[in-house]
């Protein structure tokens, strides 16, 4: 299924740019969103899921985040981005392949993401409808753009 998300940024776009670049905190930041929406998933609290485990077996984990060098332009930085999660009954498999896009939004700048979101392995199984594992899926990638956009505009560089 097709996932996007949008966030402004406090930061203009050239310290954006340099930021993203750097990227130190991709990995971290992915895994914290993928959990919290597998979470919701299994959590009949959330009101997504029935509290099952999705696979039957154990919840999917996100194993690596992998991104390649960011394309740098004047007027927009795009980084591909790809989640690969393990899911206990289904061995790995590839959950998430992203574009963040990054363009000037004077005095600030707007990240942009846009996905390919393939759910865990034997969700039908599980009772999970296409909408529910939809609505997961967008929240999953709203709360991660918006970890990023408060990251990216951070004042405090260390974050990276």
């Amino acid at each position: 299924m097709f996932v996007g998300e949008q966030a402004r940024l406090d930061v203009a776009f050239a310290a954006a740019r340099e930021s993203l670049a750097r990227g130190g905190m991709l990995a971290e930041v992915s895994r914290r969103a993928y959990a919290e929406g597998i979470s919701s998933l299994h959590n009949p609290d959330s009101g997504m899921g029935p509290g099952r485990r999705v696979g039957g077996r154990g919840q999917p984990e996100l194993v690596e985040v992998q991104a390649r060098e960011l394309v740098r332009g004047d007027a927009m930085a795009i980084l591909a981005l790809r989640w690969q999660a393990w899911d206990p009954a289904a061995g790995l498999f590839p959950a998430l392949d992203a574009n963040l896009t990054l363009s000037p939004d004077p005095p600030a700048s707007v990240l942009t993401l846009a996905a390919t979101y393939r759910p865990p392995p034997g969700h039908a199984a599980a009772g999970l409808d296409r909408a529910v594992v939809y609505q997961a899926a967008s929240a999953t990638i709203a709360g991660f753009l918006s970890r990023i956009a408060e990251v990216l505009s951070a004042s405090d560089a260390d974050y990276l």
